[in-house]
């Protein structure tokens, strides 16, 4: 598949270092028009899939939904919005009843759709990729690094499909930052300039989740997915659906494995000192 082999093609003068700034690379001092906050779901052990998924918007766009959220939130007497807590009725939701909580998802959805956010997401089941691995136990893939590859591929290819010319700005919560092999290839991405410059991209950064407003967006976006991929049909992801432009996808167990099969040429080549 030419858009695996090439994520890693252009991976050849990969360097490595820890930055312990908060971007982890900038091939240009201009200001990113768009920018994708991608979050996760499913990265404990023994999930039965994992999803990457977030939305892609101009920066004012994001702006203006800041300000809207910070509002709503205001409104409804919460400091934030985690999907997870709402869903349950736990944390700042404990005592909402159904109709107050599918009240506050309508005017969610209502926001993210009004703002032209565009829903970007990759999901793999576990037990495919389990599956997969077993045949590759000395490539050091994970299911979240697979799964941000996907995602800022089709985040570039969205992109260029609607001609946009201004780089992009790639924003991972930094939960991942502890998971070193997984952290290390994301950091592959964000090292190498042809990657970045043919892809469009300006910046792949880990950012504190806590306090930024649209990591709340990619959270019930990620959440949405993640619930459904996991068997629970949901109201708010078919009106997601309904509503909004989306490009991602799931996985099957044929591109999971010519996934893995590529990188382990490219290591045979190019030495694992790169990894």
């Amino acid at each position: 598949m030419q858009r695996l082999d090439y994520v890693l093609e252009v991976k050849e003068n990969y360097r490595f270092t820890f930055d312990k700034s908060i971007n982890l690379y900038e091939y240009s001092n201009s200001v990113a028009f768009f920018q994708a906050y991608l979050d996760e779901s499913g990265t404990h052990d023994d999930a039965k899939i994992t999803v990457v998924s977030g939305g892609l918007a101009r920066e004012t766009s994001w702006s203006s939904i800041s300000i809207q959220w910070e509002l709503l939130l205001k409104k409804y007497e919460i400091t934030a919005c985690h999907a997870n807590e709402l869903n349950n009725f736990q944390g700042q939701f404990k005592g909402w009843d159904i109709e107050k909580r599918e009240s506050f998802i309508s005017k969610i959805i209502n926001l993210i759709v009004k703002e032209s956010v565009t829903w970007i997401g990759a999901v793999i089941k576990r037990p495919l990729f389990d599956k997969v691995k077993v045949d590759y136990p000395d490539i050091p893939l994970t299911p979240y690094s697979l799964c941000v590859d996907w995602s800022i591929i089709s985040i570039s290819a969205m992109s260029m499909h609607r001609k946009n010319m201004q780089p992009i700005a790639v924003l991972l919560e930094d939960g991942q930052k502890n998971n070193s092999p997984a952290f290390k290839h994301t950091c592959l991405l964000a090292s190498n300039e042809q990657f970045r410059k043919n892809y469009k991209i300006k910046q792949i950064s880990f950012l504190k989740k806590s306090g930024v407003i649209p990591f709340q967006v990619a959270d019930f976006l990620a959440y949405e997915l993640y619930k459904h991929f996991g068997g629970v049909s949901r109201y708010p992801l078919r009106k997601l659906n309904e509503k909004l432009i989306s490009y991602g996808r799931v996985l099957t167990e044929a591109e999971i494995r010519e996934y893995f099969a590529i990188y382990r040429q490219y290591l045979a080549g190019h030495g694992a000192k790169y990894l």
